[in-house]
């Protein structure tokens, strides 16, 4: 994470309490099929950070829409339509 990485892990740990206030659901049930979908995702869109293909891979699951800022990465695949990705900025 990268608070954790420029500010230290006093920061960090900051930031995942105010996540979860903001109503950001933490995941830790990473099932085997659901590592494969991400795996899958990482080998079709090869430019694709693993950890975006996780969160792209958890969108599909929960029927959500995938928030972005990464448009270098992420706007291919929006225009593909196969996700729901919105631009955050």
């Amino acid at each position: 994470m990268a608070f954790h990485r420029k500010t230290g892990e006093t920061d960090a740990d900051r930031v995942l309490e105010e996540l979860g206030v903001a109503g950001v659901i933490r995941r830790d049930d990473l099932s085997p099929l659901f590592c494969r979908a991400a795996a899958a995702l990482k080998s079709e869109f090869r430019r694709i950070s693993l950890a975006d293909c996780f969160a792209l891979a958890l969108a599909r699951e929960l029927d959500a829409r995938f928030l972005t800022a990464d448009h270098h990465e992420l706007d291919a695949v929006a225009m593909m339509g196969r996700f729901d990705i919105a631009f955050i900025r």
